[in-house]
Protein backbone atom coordinates (compact mmCIF):
# COMPACT_ATOMS: atom_id res chain seq x y z
CA UNK A 1 0.00 0.00 0.00
CA UNK A 2 1.44 3.25 -1.32
CA UNK A 3 0.10 6.45 1.62
CA UNK A 4 0.32 9.61 1.46
CA UNK A 5 -0.53 11.65 4.66
CA UNK A 6 0.72 14.59 3.68
CA UNK A 7 -1.52 15.25 0.42
CA UNK A 8 -4.87 12.25 1.90
CA UNK A 9 -4.98 9.43 -0.41
CA UNK A 10 -3.62 5.46 -0.53
CA UNK A 11 -4.20 2.67 -3.03
CA UNK A 12 -2.53 -0.96 -3.00
CA UNK A 13 -0.24 -1.69 -6.05
CA UNK A 14 1.94 -4.53 -6.77
CA UNK A 15 4.97 -4.95 -4.44
CA UNK A 16 7.47 -5.60 -6.99
CA UNK A 17 7.04 -2.28 -8.96
CA UNK A 18 8.73 0.67 -8.56
CA UNK A 19 8.38 4.40 -7.16
CA UNK A 20 9.51 7.67 -8.41
CA UNK A 21 8.45 10.57 -6.40
CA UNK A 22 8.01 14.43 -7.55
CA UNK A 23 9.02 13.22 -11.15
CA UNK A 24 9.03 15.84 -13.92
CA UNK A 25 9.68 13.74 -16.60
CA UNK A 26 6.80 11.95 -17.31
CA UNK A 27 5.95 11.74 -20.97
CA UNK A 28 2.78 13.54 -21.88
CA UNK A 29 1.54 15.40 -18.62
CA UNK A 30 1.98 18.83 -17.83
CA UNK A 31 3.13 18.79 -14.55
CA UNK A 32 3.37 22.60 -13.49
CA UNK A 33 1.71 23.62 -10.58
CA UNK A 34 1.74 19.98 -8.92
CA UNK A 35 1.63 19.35 -5.62
CA UNK A 36 2.62 15.73 -5.82
CA UNK A 37 3.52 13.95 -8.61
CA UNK A 38 4.62 9.89 -7.84
CA UNK A 39 5.00 7.61 -10.78
CA UNK A 40 4.71 3.59 -10.86
CA UNK A 41 5.94 1.13 -13.47
CA UNK A 42 7.04 -2.35 -13.37
CA UNK A 43 10.52 -1.65 -14.76
CA UNK A 44 13.13 0.27 -12.93
CA UNK A 45 14.10 2.15 -15.98
CA UNK A 46 10.57 3.29 -17.54
CA UNK A 47 11.91 6.84 -17.94
CA UNK A 48 13.69 5.35 -21.18
CA UNK A 49 12.22 5.19 -24.13
CA UNK A 50 13.26 2.30 -25.18
CA UNK A 51 11.65 0.11 -21.99
CA UNK A 52 8.18 0.55 -23.52
CA UNK A 53 6.86 0.01 -20.00
CA UNK A 54 3.64 0.86 -18.54
CA UNK A 55 3.75 3.49 -15.74
CA UNK A 56 0.56 4.84 -13.86
CA UNK A 57 1.42 8.32 -11.80
CA UNK A 58 -1.16 9.81 -9.45
CA UNK A 59 -0.81 13.97 -9.75
CA UNK A 60 -2.44 16.12 -6.60
CA UNK A 61 -3.25 19.78 -7.98
CA UNK A 62 -4.12 22.01 -5.97
CA UNK A 63 -7.86 23.27 -5.61
CA UNK A 64 -7.64 26.65 -3.29
CA UNK A 65 -11.50 27.19 -3.95
CA UNK A 66 -12.78 23.84 -3.57
CA UNK A 67 -14.28 23.30 -7.02
CA UNK A 68 -15.96 20.42 -8.21
CA UNK A 69 -14.05 18.19 -10.47
CA UNK A 70 -15.77 19.81 -13.51
CA UNK A 71 -16.18 23.24 -12.33
CA UNK A 72 -12.16 22.59 -11.56
CA UNK A 73 -11.08 20.98 -14.93
CA UNK A 74 -13.37 24.07 -16.64
CA UNK A 75 -11.00 26.65 -14.89
CA UNK A 76 -7.73 24.68 -14.84
CA UNK A 77 -7.35 22.98 -17.41
CA UNK A 78 -7.08 23.52 -21.75
CA UNK A 79 -8.20 19.97 -22.09
CA UNK A 80 -11.32 20.05 -20.16
CA UNK A 81 -14.47 20.03 -22.91
CA UNK A 82 -12.60 16.02 -23.71
CA UNK A 83 -11.99 15.46 -20.58
CA UNK A 84 -15.38 16.43 -19.17
CA UNK A 85 -17.17 14.20 -21.77
CA UNK A 86 -15.98 11.77 -20.13
CA UNK A 87 -17.78 9.03 -18.42
CA UNK A 88 -18.98 9.44 -14.53
CA UNK A 89 -17.83 7.26 -12.05
CA UNK A 90 -16.74 6.90 -8.36
CA UNK A 91 -14.08 6.80 -6.50
CA UNK A 92 -14.22 6.16 -2.66
CA UNK A 93 -18.07 7.88 -2.55
CA UNK A 94 -16.60 10.61 -5.02
CA UNK A 95 -17.82 12.01 -7.98
CA UNK A 96 -14.67 11.08 -11.16
CA UNK A 97 -14.49 11.83 -14.46
CA UNK A 98 -12.86 9.05 -16.05
CA UNK A 99 -11.61 9.35 -19.87
CA UNK A 100 -10.07 7.47 -22.34
CA UNK A 101 -8.77 9.06 -25.09
CA UNK A 102 -7.65 7.30 -28.70
CA UNK A 103 -4.35 7.30 -30.21
CA UNK A 104 -0.60 5.27 -30.91
CA UNK A 105 -0.60 4.87 -26.54
CA UNK A 106 -3.09 3.30 -24.67
CA UNK A 107 -3.89 5.92 -22.39
CA UNK A 108 -7.17 6.89 -19.17
CA UNK A 109 -7.09 9.74 -16.93
CA UNK A 110 -9.19 9.70 -13.70
CA UNK A 111 -10.02 12.85 -12.15
CA UNK A 112 -11.74 13.36 -8.59
CA UNK A 113 -11.32 16.28 -6.17
CA UNK A 114 -11.75 16.36 -1.97
CA UNK A 115 -11.61 19.59 0.12
CA UNK A 116 -9.11 21.66 -1.90
CA UNK A 117 -6.94 19.12 -3.96
CA UNK A 118 -7.61 17.66 -6.96
CA UNK A 119 -6.37 14.27 -8.20
CA UNK A 120 -5.22 13.09 -11.42
CA UNK A 121 -4.71 9.35 -11.52
CA UNK A 122 -2.95 8.40 -14.67
CA UNK A 123 -2.13 5.40 -16.56
CA UNK A 124 -0.15 4.91 -19.81
CA UNK A 125 1.23 2.19 -22.60
CA UNK A 126 3.86 3.52 -25.29
CA UNK A 127 1.58 0.42 -27.69
CA UNK A 128 -2.63 -0.27 -27.87
CA UNK A 129 -1.67 -3.54 -26.35
CA UNK A 130 -3.33 -2.93 -22.83
CA UNK A 131 -0.99 -5.63 -21.02
CA UNK A 132 -1.33 -3.56 -17.32
CA UNK A 133 -5.34 -2.13 -17.49
CA UNK A 134 -6.22 -4.50 -15.05
CA UNK A 135 -3.73 -4.05 -12.39
CA UNK A 136 -4.58 -0.37 -13.23
CA UNK A 137 -8.17 -0.98 -12.34
CA UNK A 138 -6.86 -2.73 -9.58
CA UNK A 139 -5.32 0.14 -8.38
CA UNK A 140 -8.38 1.84 -8.84
CA UNK A 141 -10.96 0.05 -7.01
CA UNK A 142 -7.97 0.56 -3.46
CA UNK A 143 -7.63 4.19 -4.14
CA UNK A 144 -8.80 5.52 -0.77
CA UNK A 145 -8.88 9.53 0.12
CA UNK A 146 -8.55 10.67 3.56
CA UNK A 147 -11.91 12.73 4.91
CA UNK A 148 -11.64 16.36 3.85
CA UNK A 149 -10.75 18.90 6.53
Amino acid sequence: TYRNEEYGFEFKYPKDWFIKEDNPNTPGIAVIHTLQHVDFSPAKDYDYYKSNAFFSSIIVWANPSRLSVREWLKKENVNHPALISGQSITINGQEAIKHEPTGNAYYIEVWLTNGDKTYQLFYCEPSTRQEYVTIFNKMLSTFRLNEEE
